[in-house]
């Protein structure tokens, strides 16, 4: 069993597009996925008694998953659950991810884990997105735009603390005046560090 985690070093990168498009992708090859997205920071109520993450409830219904709808995100990150996790009140959450994991990952060829806003997000609690691929020793692919030196930062320290756990990145959202700086210059960057470039995505107004 293969186990992907979804991640990106900067909000709103278009991970959930790409997270569904993975998953159509390996369902079509008649493959068993499983999904679910540990730290939710978006509430939606789906069922009387069901609180979830908005965008992880939509990629489990565009994908017609069937497991049970309760584990797809298990840690809900809102202003409670951080008040009470800055004055000591929560305990470990790791093993709450670790627990969807075993539930979800039974008799699946692959499992793929949404990411929250940021790998980083979720430190403070024990569950960013870095704690979970280690924990889980997934393969992180990186949906990511280009943001200059903060980007080179990112994807440095990313892969010191990875290491072969970094499968990829794909480029989100390029923008025309941007391309010739990413394919004459950070291709080869990330190339020469073993990173493999995985997808090279236009910038696209209407998405």
């Amino acid at each position: 069993m293969k186990v992907i985690y979804i991640g990106s070093t900067v909000p709103f990168s278009g991970k959930g597009l790409i997270t569904l498009g993975i998953g159509k992708y390996f369902l079509e090859k008649k493959l068993k996925v499983g999904y679910f997205k540990p730290l939710g920071t978006t509430p939606y109520r789906v069922e009387t008694d069901i609180i979830t993450d908005r965008l992880a409830y939509f990629i489990y219904q565009s994908l017609g998953l069937k497991d049970d709808l309760s584990y797809i995100s298990p840690v809900l990150l809102d202003y409670e659950l951080m008040v009470k996790a800055v004055r000591g009140e929560i305990g470990e959450l790791m093993s709450e991810v670790k627990k969807t994991f075993e539930v979800i990952a039974p008799r699946k060829d692959m499992v793929i884990i949404g990411g929250s806003e940021t790998v980083w997000q979720g430190t403070f609690l024990g569950i960013s997105g870095i704690d979970i691929i280690r924990a889980l020793n997934a393969q992180l692919i990186l949906v990511d735009k280009y943001t200059g030196t903060s980007f080179l930062d990112n994807i440095t320290e990313i892969k010191k603390i990875l290491k072969e756990n970094f499968r990829g990145i794909i480029l989100n959202c390029i923008k025309e005046e941007q391309r010739p700086d990413i394919t004459e210059l950070i291709v080869p960057w990330l190339e020469k560090r073993e990173i493999p470039v995985l997808g090279l995505i236009p910038y696209d107004s209407f998405l």
